[in-house]
């Protein structure tokens, strides 16, 4: 099977930050999304992987560079600049010769894998003979997600619709982002325009009579729609354990516990550190200098003498001075 990673465009969820960098390109414990994406693609036995870039958003050089620079074994890469806007299934009418005649897997870029297990979820659309299988999970009742899968007795996916506030939304099944495909639904995408996947295609397919079901994950999938589940995000993944090998191929050294490190990094013995902590390659920290996780430091940062970092998101290339304090910050 094939996957289909769509980047995304810039959104206000995410201001400034997506304005100027891809979700797919955010670090999560140093690494990048797309790594950890590409990582749990490789555990689900899928080798071909190819990215939609938006071509026109401001960030598209530097996520091309950030997407080359992971490599995952065994999984092979390709990246397809989107010339124009066409939706999030317009968009896969312009890389069919890439998806051929398989099944293949599209993955929003506002979802973190994680550990994921999509292996029931595969099992199931093969033994269906379902064109579409809508990857879905359990409402947690938080009034922020009221759009609603129906599904049928058998499973099928009725229709999706937005609740009142006013409905009970303990009960819903939402989309979690995941798509399993067969290729014959790229017929009913057009060969120009826009298309979306939820809102168009889904609905078209079904008038149609293709056979369209949701499978309901066991527990519900991380978000990144907002500045606070990022930075949840990460503290979860440093809290609960992380890939101690990075997108270079090389693993990071753990020098105290909960402690690690990459390559060529400067520490005084007068820095103080407190776990989970992630410390890219090539940083300085000097003397007094406090890091207490979980924390993120990026690589290439440095870090002057009596600065406290506390439960932070340091991105990379950092220049932070003496005296100063970063705490509960990105």
């Amino acid at each position: 099977m094939k996957a289909v990673i769509l980047a995304g465009s810039p959104g206000t969820a995410m201001f400034p930050l997506a304005n100027y960098y891809s979700k797919l390109a955010f670090p999560v414990a140093n690494e990048p999304i797309i790594y950890h994406i590409l990582s749990f693609l490789e555990t689900s036995d899928i080798s071909e992987v190819v990215v939609i870039l938006p071509g026109h958003s401001n960030w598209w050089s530097s996520a091309t560079k950030v997407f080359k620079n992971c490599r995952v074994d065994g999984i092979k890469v390709s990246i397809f600049e989107e010339k124009r806007p066409r939706g999030t299934a317009g968009c896969l009418k312009e890389i069919a010769g890439f998806i051929g005649s398989s099944p293949f897997l599209v993955i929003s870029p506002n979802v973190f894998t994680g550990n994921l297990d999509l292996s029931e979820a595969f099992s199931a659309h093969k033994s269906q003979g379902a064109a579409v299988t809508v990857v879905v999970e359990r409402s947690n009742g938080c009034k922020n997600g009221l759009e609603n899968i129906e599904v049928g007795q058998d499973g099928s996916v009725k229709r999706f619709h937005i609740l009142h506030p006013s409905k009970d939304n303990r009960r819903i099944l939402l989309p979690t982002g995941f798509y399993i495909f067969s290729s014959s639904v790229l017929e009913t995408i057009p060969a120009k325009g826009y298309m979306d996947i939820k809102e168009q295609l889904i609905p078209e397919l079904g008038h149609k009579g293709f056979r369209i079901y949701a499978h309901e994950l066991p527990s519900p999938v991380k978000k990144l729609d907002s500045l606070s589940n990022y930075f949840q995000l990460n503290r979860d993944v440093l809290s609960n354990g992380f890939m101690s090998k990075n997108r270079n191929g090389y693993s990071k050294s753990e020098i105290m516990e909960g402690v690690w490190v990459g390559k060529n990094v400067r520490i005084s013995p007068k820095a103080y550190f407190l776990g989970p902590v992630v410390i890219g390659s090539n940083c300085t920290i000097e003397d007094y200098a406090q890091v207490i996780g979980p924390t993120s430091i990026g690589e290439g940062t440095h870090i002057e003498k009596d600065v406290l970092v506390r439960e932070s998101i340091v991105w990379e290339k950092a220049e932070l001075m003496s005296n100063s304090r970063i705490e509960h910050s990105l």
